[in-house]
């Protein structure tokens, strides 16, 4: 399965060590997952941050085998550029989809995706929503997803556990796992922060609508 990736939800599924897990979920590898260039100098920047030298040099060559997204219309890159919260890098990936329209999307950038949601009626954006929706993954949808795959207590250990850095760790992180976190108080927390995409989300049958 080919998978179009953003920086940030690697890293944090990286600190979590549930990145082998995250991949056989999709049923893909290293040769299938496509960033921008930039995205690749990004991460390079980012890890210089994380402490663990073995983490440090896991995400490395992990980052090192991933593959690079080919061009994109730059007249079209500009245009989706000039919607709030849309930024380079989130507007390249969703253009991409026109080279890979069967492919899964990943973005730890929420606002990225509402800002889609809230302007798909616009002719610029019209078309990308519709290739992204029911193929996106956020982080919070992703732990559901791992949840269902590999059960709460296994997940909120390797959470738990965390490589704990700037830019490795997160608020929902903090608020849905735990030692003195429950299943119930997990799904509804990564629930609450899903609501506001869900539209555009891969079916997660965990996911708990607000009651």
């Amino acid at each position: 399965m080919i998978v179009l990736a953003d920086n940030d939800i690697l890293i944090k599924l990286a600190g979590c060590n549930l990145l082998d897990e995250f991949l056989d979920l999709l049923q893909t590898n290293t040769d299938n997952i496509f960033i921008t260039t930039s995205a690749k100098f990004s991460i390079s920047s980012q890890i210089k941050k994380i402490q663990d030298e073995e983490l440090k040099l896991k995400i490395t060559q992990f980052v090192g085998a991933l593959q690079t997204l080919p061009a994109v219309d730059n007249d079209l890159l500009a245009q989706i550029q000039t919607f709030d919260d849309i930024n380079g890098g989130e507007a390249y990936l969703m253009l991409a989809m026109h080279h890979y329209p069967n492919a899964n999307f990943i973005t730890g950038d929420k606002r990225c995706l509402k800002a889609l949601i809230g302007n798909k009626d616009q002719v610029t954006l019209n078309d990308i929503f519709k290739l992204l929706e029911n193929k996106v993954y956020c982080l919070e949808s992703a732990l559901l997803a791992l949840i269902e795959i590999h059960s709460f207590d296994y997940i909120n250990n390797k959470v738990s556990n965390r490589h704990i850095s700037k830019v490795t760790d997160d608020g929902v992180l903090r608020l849905a796992f735990g030692k003195n976190k429950s299943q119930d108080n997990c799904i509804e927390c990564l629930s609450s922060y899903c609501r506001d995409v869900i539209s555009i989300l891969t079916k997660v049958n965990l996911y708990k609508e607000q009651v």
